[in-house]
């Protein structure tokens, strides 16, 4: 994951705002990986994204969409680039 988010750090400009999404764990590791990004990234806004209800609305208002260990399949996003084990989008407006 630390490979993809200095990926992500050196393509999205700062002050983006970024939703960083993970597969969903039992443990309590999406906390973990989400302060993970945040330090990672500390030049952009990250919004996290904890389950599928909250992925919609986050991405309506993000300018980018990282994506870590899946690809995702929206209308409103465009892809960016592939490395890593993850995804970036860029938000289509």
């Amino acid at each position: 994951m630390l490979v993809f988010l200095d990926e992500v750090h050196a393509r999205v400009p700062a002050g983006a705002r970024v939703a960083f999404i993970t597969p969903a764990r039992d443990d309590g590791t999406l906390s973990r990986d989400f302060l993970i990004a945040v330090g990672r990234l500390p030049e952009q806004r990250v919004i996290p994204i904890f389950h599928d209800a909250d992925k919609a609305a986050s991405i309506d208002v993000a300018d980018f969409v990282a994506a870590y260990g899946f690809p995702l399949d929206s209308p409103n996003l465009g892809s960016e680039a592939v490395f890593g084990g993850g995804y970036l989008y860029r938000a289509a407006r």
